[in-house]
């Protein structure tokens, strides 16, 4: 479940994961280049992404989420080896 966030904590984690995965320069640019052009994302979501590709987008990732639970459990789960 995901955590309630404020605005500002919102704004400032969504700029880090930009940064993250495009770099500053870029991640500035997305920014302009955003403010620039108008943007639904709902129409372009409708246009883009298909109801299928959605749900199959959805089904990967709560995949993902099991898998990584119980690789997490188990390793909690093994014996600790002292040397």
């Amino acid at each position: 479940m995901l955590k309630e966030m404020t605005d500002t904590c919102l704004k400032l984690e969504g700029m880090n994961v930009l940064i993250k995965n495009l770099g500053a320069v870029n991640a500035e640019r997305f920014i302009a280049l955003m403010s620039y052009e108008p943007f639904d994302y709902t129409k372009w979501r409708q246009d883009n992404l298909e109801e299928d590709n959605v749900r199959n987008l959805s089904h990967k990732a709560m995949n993902y989420s099991m898998a990584l639970n119980s690789a997490m459990q188990e390793r909690a789960a093994a014996p600790v080896l002292k040397f």
